[in-house]
Formats: C-alpha cells, sequence, structure tokens
C-alpha cells in the first residue's frame, strides 16, 4: 500500500486498490510507516535484492 502512495497514487487510488481498508486504516498505515521508514525500506530493498546466492 505504501508503495502506491510512493509511486504518486492518491488516497482514493488506495481505497480503491484494497476496498476492504477503511480510510483511517490507511492513514494508520502511513504514521506507521513514517515512524519506521528506515526499517521499512531496509526490508524492501532486501526483498527487491531477491534470495541471495
Amino acid at each position: 500500500m505504501v508503495g502506491l502512495i510512493v509511486n504518486g497514487a492518491t488516497l482514493e487510488d488506495v481505497l480503491r486498490s484494497f476496498p476492504d481498508l477503511s480510510r483511517a486504516q490507511v492513514y494508520e498505515c502511513l504514521a506507521y510507516y513514517e515512524d519506521h521508514r528506515t526499517e521499512i525500506d531496509a526490508l524492501v530493498a532486501d526483498q527487491m535484492a531477491g534470495p541471495s546466492a
């Protein structure tokens, strides 16, 4: 979900993509990301790099 926002999606786009989430839940997710950005960005980078050989 955060990836959508980072890539330019609006809050409305996110709500359409995740219809089971409320507006408040999306904001909570974004707030959590802001509080843990370095840690989450590192995890995403590791996942994008793929398995270690």
